[in-house]
């Protein structure tokens, strides 16, 4: 067949990659693929290996259903009612919806990170279909989790060609940026036009992604929803081996030989790690050098950051509030005492989800603060949709940003400038008001609420003060 025939190849519910040919589903106008595995699965001797290639499959592979989610323990289930019947360590699976006719659209890819504190969650939390019918190519993923994604012990970094261990979750996200790359077309997406977005821990592994030499030019814009990466959570690797080995020991080659559920019994606080490979130092340091991706950036945070994570908190009295302060920051402890005084039950919940959202808020202009002299196309924003009892809280714009419900002026507004910044590095138009890029000078950010408005110094006081005193 003539090149420029295959070239415009329509596309159906049946898709050859470079591994084998699947076979998905249409809906609507609407293709989906899920439970594609873009690697070999990491169990056996592989366990705590980087990615490797999948080996190629004879025949049609089913692509109808969503892989078995990563193994992880039940916190989602008991913050948002997020449940998983089907876990597994052959988890690393993705899933790709497209409304393209034609390969040769090129239309922008939209990478999705999930959230779960890199302990848990699923690509299969968000559905692609509004967001494919809009105009991208949505890409979701799964990940390695926990201690299966981040461990580090002396002895994997032995026998790792790097000399480094502990951020196999973060490898897995590169490996799947590079199947894009690889595969995308056949989706009619564009792999140089891919945008990586993440909310709360992906948020978080998008600003590590944008340090990383492996994923240099793997992607071409940024979303970091709600992270809290700046002044970020650094670990070295020394100190995550030696916590390593603190749980699990010295002895890989029993722990490959552990089962699944031994390995998720050991607690433990796993993290990405500053291994000199991945990540080759401080992404702070790499931040205020100028040095991470030179691509447009959007940054932002919810009015009600800290309402899932302070409802249940024990704070009864003043020394439980003051002892939930301390304990946070002790450093800090009375500065923030003034910040947030609170004096009943009520203002004690009140008051610590105020500091978990301002830190955020602190978070997402840092980071704005450092990408604008680097790409002067960064943006920010601020979410105030009430959705219940618990308000603007942690992830609630997910929603509205895969337009959920496309009949809701919000969702379609929040979507469509997502959607115009995946295409085009800039999220203005669609009759939003004009939404300023990012200076340090004028702080401005957009309000995506029950009004858009622009506005500037979002929080001030509060933010500079936590600026200075994040540990």
């Amino acid at each position: 067949m003539p090149l420029f025939l295959l070239a415009l190849l329509a596309i159906d519910s049946r898709v050859l990659l470079d591994s084998g040919k699947i076979a998905g589903t249409e809906a609507n106008g609407v293709a989906s693929f899920k439970g594609i595995p873009y690697v070999a699965a990491p169990t056996g001797p592989l366990r705590w290996k980087p990615a490797h290639t999948i080996a190629p499959w004879n025949g049609i592979r089913s692509a109808k259903d969503f892989g078995a989610a990563c193994p992880q323990p039940p916190i989602l289930e008991k913050r948002y009612g997020i449940k998983f019947d089907n876990t597994s360590e052959d988890c690393l699976t993705l899933n790709v919806w497209t409304a393209a006719k034609a390969t040769s659209e090129r239309r922008p890819v939209f990478f999705w990170i999930h959230y779960g504190g890199d302990v848990a969650g699923s690509g299969s939390m968000v559905d692609g279909s509004a967001l494919a019918h809009l105009g991208a190519v949505v890409v979701t993923i799964n990940y390695r989790l926990g201690a299966f994604g981040f461990l580090a012990l002396p002895s994997l970094s032995k026998e790792s060609l790097r000399g480094s261990s502990g951020n196999y979750g973060l490898l897995d996200q590169v490996a799947a940026l590079l199947w894009v790359h690889r595969n995308i077309d056949k989706f009619g997406g564009d792999p140089q036009n891919v945008t990586i977005v993440g909310v709360s821990a992906g948020a978080n592994n998008v600003a590590w992604l944008m340090t990383s030499p492996l994923a240099k030019g793997l992607f071409h814009r940024a979303i970091v929803e709600s992270g809290a990466m700046f002044p970020p959570f650094e670990v070295g690797r020394a100190a995550a081996e030696q916590a390593g080995v603190k749980i699990f020991g010295t002895d890989i080659t029993a722990l490959r030989l552990r089962s699944t559920e031994e390995i998720m019994a050991s607690s433990g606080a796993f993290e990405p790690v500053i291994d000199g490979w991945v990540i080759p130092q401080s992404p702070a340091q790499i931040f205020a050098a100028g040095s991470q991706a030179n691509v447009p950036l959007i940054a932002g945070s919810n009015a009600d950051e800290g309402s899932v994570f302070t409802r249940d908190l024990p704070l009864k009295t003043a020394a439980d509030y003051r002892a939930y302060v301390e304990h946070q920051n002790p450093a800090a402890a009375a500065t923030l005492f003034t910040l947030y005084p609170a004096s009943d039950e009520t203002q004690f919940h009140s008051a610590a989800s105020r500091i978990t959202t301002d830190y955020m808020i602190a978070s997402a202009r840092s980071l704005a603060r450092l990408q604008a002299p680097v790409n002067a196309k960064t943006f920010v924003y601020h979410f105030t949709h009430t959705t219940g009892p618990l308000g603007a809280f942690h992830t609630s714009e997910v929603p509205f940003v895969f337009a959920t419900d496309p009949t809701s002026d919000l969702a379609k507004a929040m979507s469509g400038a997502w959607l115009r910044f995946a295409a085009t590095g800039n999220p203005n138009g669609g009759g939003l008001p004009a939404w300023p890029a990012y200076t340090a000078a004028a702080d401005p950010y957009l309000e995506f609420g029950d009004i858009i408005k622009t506005g500037s110094d979002l929080h001030k006081k509060e933010v500079d003060a936590l600026t200075l005193l994040r540990p």
